[in-house]
């Protein structure tokens, strides 16, 4: 959906280990006592706009 809206996304593990082990974080997201980060996601407006993927070799796939 985001990409529809001309947005970016990017998924955060490090932010979501980070809230999840220093307390002064957790407090700042607003992170509830008891509760824990699952993940983190931040939206914004892309620098840059890619209009095609990067070329790939075929997969070389044996089916067993």
């Amino acid at each position: 959906m985001a990409h529809s809206l001309g947005l970016g996304t990017c998924f955060l593990g490090f932010l979501q280990a980070g809230a999840n082990m220093d307390k002064s974080i957790k407090q700042w997201l607003g992170i509830p006592k008891g509760h824990q980060s699952y993940g983190s996601m931040v939206v914004g407006h892309p620098d840059v706009k890619y209009y095609r993927l990067v070329e790939r070799r075929q997969p070389n796939i044996k089916w067993i």
